[in-house]
């Protein structure tokens, strides 16, 4: 396996899942790997989800607390640092910075912020808005 997301108990030292995180291609796009390099980073949120970014395929993803993928989503470059949150008018976002591989062989260049809504956020208008 290449790189990966890890969850240890800091109170027993024991390592509780290893996932890899993203897939290693060769040149005519066949995944040779699970798993690859990650210049990006990790978020968690306070309900256990594991936000992640930052390998060569340009993808967000979203595993919970057991180490389990349950979001994914393509960014228009590859990640390129740690997801971040906020939240506004009681709804949550997780911001990804996609930039490419300038220094890494990444691919293609570029700039992009991408942010997503959480689930848990539930618009409602007022009658004239």
């Amino acid at each position: 396996m290449g790189g990966g997301i890890a969850k240890t108990d800091l109170i027993t030292g024991k390592q509780l899942w290893d996932i890899p995180l993203g897939v290693r291609k060769d040149l005519s796009g066949k995944v040779v790997a699970k798993g690859d390099k990650n210049f990006g980073g990790v978020l968690s949120t306070a309900t256990g989800l594991i936000f992640a970014t930052g390998t060569p395929d340009p993808k967000a993803y979203a595993f919970n607390s057991e180490g389990k993928l349950v979001w994914k989503d393509n960014l228009p470059y590859a990640g390129s640092a740690p997801p971040m949150s906020y939240t506004h008018n009681k709804c949550q976002y997780v911001i990804f910075t996609a930039t490419g591989g300038k220094w890494s062989d990444y691919g293609e260049d570029g700039d992009a912020l991408v942010a997503y809504k959480l689930d848990n956020c539930k618009t409602t208008t007022k009658e004239g808005e």
